[in-house]
């Protein structure tokens, strides 16, 4: 019974729609879609979406993804405190070269960005996808 019970669960999350759905459930199936019409550029993103990313958009360089051993503790502070949006989170952008962020909507980023007068380039419930400069 149990056999058949892990068959059974197995080839449920093996079927395409159930991958497809789970994926664009957790990451930014949309904004990533819309970013491939992009010139490519350094792009600025939420941790947990830069493998995702990297595996969609091989020309888009993310700032971080979910590989902290190979970034270091300065890197994770300066992505951590412009996450945040803390005094002087604009020269992450500039010394980087960042051309497009790719963030949750809610992130307090997101709001200083809107403030910035960046351009939306596509937004949902769960993400947002700016373009920050050329």
């Amino acid at each position: 019974m149990l056999c058949f019970a892990g068959i059974a669960k197995l080839a449920a999350a093996t079927q395409s729609a159930f991958v497809e759905q789970a994926a664009a459930d957790y990451f930014p199936v949309e904004a990533v879609n819309h970013l491939k019409t992009q010139n490519p550029g350094r792009l600025f993103n939420s941790y947990g979406w830069g493998g995702y990313i990297e595996w969609n958009l091989h020309e888009f360089p993310v700032f971080i993804d979910g590989r902290t051993d190979l970034f270091g503790d300065e890197i994770i502070s300066e992505w951590l405190s412009t996450m945040q949006a803390q005094d002087g989170w604009q020269d992450t952008f500039y010394a980087w070269d960042i051309r497009y962020c790719l963030i949750e909507s809610d992130n307090p980023l997101a709001g200083a960005l809107k403030n910035e007068g960046a351009e939306v380039l596509y937004e949902d419930q769960n993400s947002v996808l700016f373009k920050v400069s050329e």
